[in-house]
C-alpha cells in the first residue's frame, strides 16, 4: 500500500512539473524577471497575438506573422493634443521633432543614419489622443535588437536644450504656415474644429496655435517629456516574423530598468450639447471655386451608434455609388469633390463632410442637396442593397488596411492605447456587420439635424 502511494505521488509530481514547464514555456507567464504575459489569441487570420506587461508598466503586443519578410515596430504614447495645457498647445506634435535630435548615447542625426543604413522606413505622427513612432525593417535578429535599443534610448535619454528647442520652433512655425495658414483646407479644418467645439480640447489644432509655438521653452519641454514619455504611458507593438521569447528578452533588457512616471489624471471638459447651427465664412484670393466643410457632433468610437454612422457615410458620400457623390459629381456636375469622414476618437468626434464646387457653382446648391438627403433618410431610410454595399466597402477597407505588418501594428496599437483593448481591432467587423436598416435611420434622425451642425464656407475673394 505504501509502495502504491509513493508511486502515485511520483506520477502526480511528474505531471504537475510537466504542466508547469509547458505553461512557462508556451505561455510565457514569466519569460524573464519583470515580464508577465497578460493574454494571447490565435484567431486573427495567420497572426498570433500576445500581450505582455513589464513591472514598470510598459505594455507590449507581439503579432507574430511567420510569412512576413519584414517587421514593424510601433511605439504609441498615450498623449496627444487633448492632454496639453492652455497656452502650450502643439507640444505633443513638437516632440515628433525633438525625438530625432541628440540623446545621451546618440549624436544628432545618428538615429536617422542607423535606421537608413539598416533599410528602415521610419516616421512619427501625432493625433488628438496619441503620439506614435514607428519603424519597418527586414526581419533580422540584429535589426530587431537595434530598434529596441534605439527606441529605449529615446524614451529615457533625450538631451533637450535651448538650441534644439529654438531650432525646431522655427521649423514648426514654418510647418504651420504651410499646412494651415497658407492652405485653404488647413485653414477651414482648423476653423471648423474651433467653431464646433466650445470646451473640449479637440477644438484646438494638433500643430498648436502660432502664439503658443513661439513661446516654447526648455522647462516646458522637459516637464512634458518627463511626464508623458514613460513606460507606463506607452504601448509597443511589434508585428512580423519574430520570436516572442527572444523579443521579450530584448524588451526587458533595454526597457526593464526605465522608471515609471506619475501620469496626471487630466480632467477633460465635457462638450455641451449644441442647440443651434453655427456658420463661419472665409474669403480667400487663392481659391477659384466655393468650398464648404460641415460638422455634426457624433460619437466616441466605442459608442454603439458609431458603426451605423460610419456606414451611413459610405451610403451617402464615399465612392461613385454613394448617393450624393453620384448626384453632385456624376449626374449634375456641380461639384468636383464630395466626401465624408468620421474620426476614431476616445471622446465624441465630429462627422465631417467636405465639398468643393465647380467654378461659378454656388455652395448653396451643396447645402440644399446634403440637407435634403439627410431628411430623406430620416423619413424613408435606406435600402438593403445600399447597406450591404456599404458593409462590403467598409470590410474591404478594413482588411486592406491590415495588408501589411505596419497596418496590423497600427490598428492594434491605437485600439490598445485609445480604447484600452487591442481585441476591439480584432473583432471590429462584428460590430459593423450587425448594423440594421433601422439603425441607419435612427442615427440619421438623432445626429444629422440642423441644430447639431456647424459649417465653414470659403469663397473666392473678388
Amino acid at each position: 500500500m505504501a509502495f502504491l502511494q509513493r508511486a502515485w505521488f511520483i506520477v502526480l509530481f511528474f505531471v504537475l512539473t510537466l504542466f508547469l514547464v509547458l505553461w512557462v514555456g508556451f505561455f510565457g507567464k514569466n519569460i524573464k524577471g519583470g515580464v508577465s504575459m497578460l493574454e494571447e489569441i490565435k484567431t486573427w487570420g495567420d497572426v498570433h497575438i500576445s500581450k505582455y506587461k513589464l513591472d514598470n508598466g510598459l505594455t507590449v503586443l507581439l503579432a507574430v506573422e511567420k510569412k512576413s519578410p519584414v517587421f514593424a515596430y510601433y511605439t504609441y504614447f498615450n498623449v496627444g493634443s487633448r492632454h496639453e495645457e492652455e497656452g502650450k498647445t502643439g507640444l505633443a506634435h513638437f516632440f515628433e521633432h525633438l525625438l530625432f535630435k541628440e540623446s545621451k548615447n546618440l549624436k544628432e542625426g545618428e538615429f536617422d543614419r542607423l535606421m537608413e543604413e539598416n533599410g528602415a522606413q521610419t516616421n512619427a505622427s501625432t493625433w488628438v489622443d496619441w503620439t506614435n513612432y514607428y519603424q519597418v525593417l527586414p526581419v533580422d535578429a540584429e535589426k530587431i535588437e537595434l530598434v529596441v535599443r534605439l527606441e529605449a534610448e529615446r524614451l529615457q535619454n533625450m538631451q533637450i536644450n535651448e538650441k534644439q528647442v529654438t531650432s525646431e520652433m522655427g521649423v514648426v512655425q514654418n510647418e504651420r504656415r504651410f499646412r494651415v495658414d497658407n492652405d485653404i483646407d488647413g485653414t477651414m479644418n482648423e476653423a471648423l474644429n474651433r467653431l464646433a467645439y466650445e470646451k473640449h480640447p479637440y477644438g484646438r489644432p494638433i500643430i498648436g496655435w502660432m502664439e503658443d509655438i513661439t513661446k516654447y521653452n526648455v522647462q516646458d519641454c522637459l516637464a512634458f517629456y518627463n511626464t508623458y514619455y514613460a513606460p507606463n504611458n506607452a504601448t509597443i507593438v511589434i508585428a512580423g516574423n519574430i520570436d516572442p521569447r527572444k523579443t521579450m528578452t530584448l524588451i526587458q533588457k533595454y526597457y526593464g530598468e526605465i522608471p515609471a512616471s506619475q501620469i496626471p489624471e487630466k480632467e477633460i471638459p465635457i462638450e455641451p450639447s449644441q442647440t443651434k447651427e453655427k456658420r463661419k465664412k472665409i474669403s480667400r484670393s487663392d481659391i477659384e471655386a466655393e468650398k464648404a466643410l460641415y460638422a455634426y457632433h457624433a460619437t466616441a468610437y466605442d459608442h454603439p451608434d458609431t458603426p451605423a454612422i460610419e456606414l451611413l457615410s459610405e451610403i451617402l458620400f464615399n465612392g461613385e455609388g454613394a448617393r450624393l457623390y453620384k448626384q453632385m459629381i456624376i449626374e449634375e456636375e456641380i461639384a468636383s469633390e464630395v466626401n465624408a469622414w468620421f474620426g476614431h476618437l476616445k471622446d465624441p468626434a465630429l462627422f465631417q463632410i467636405s465639398v468643393s464646387m465647380r467654378k461659378r457653382q454656388p455652395i448653396q446648391k451643396a447645402h440644399n442637396r446634403i440637407f435634403a438627403e439627410f431628411k430623406k433618410v430620416q423619413k424613408e431610410g435606406v435600402t438593403q442593397q445600399e447597406l450591404d454595399r456599404a458593409k462590403n466597402r467598409f470590410e474591404m477597407s478594413y482588411y486592406g488596411s491590415l495588408g501589411t505588418v505596419g497596418g496590423k501594428a497600427r490598428a492594434l496599437g491605437q485600439y490598445d492605447v485609445v480604447f484600452g483593448d487591442y481585441k476591439k481591432a480584432v473583432k471590429l467587423m462584428d460590430r459593423y456587420q450587425s448594423v440594421t436598416l433601422e439603425d441607419i435611420q435612427r442615427v440619421s434622425q438623432k445626429y444629422f439635424v440642423a441644430s447639431n451642425r456647424s459649417i465653414v464656407e470659403a469663397r473666392p475673394k473678388r
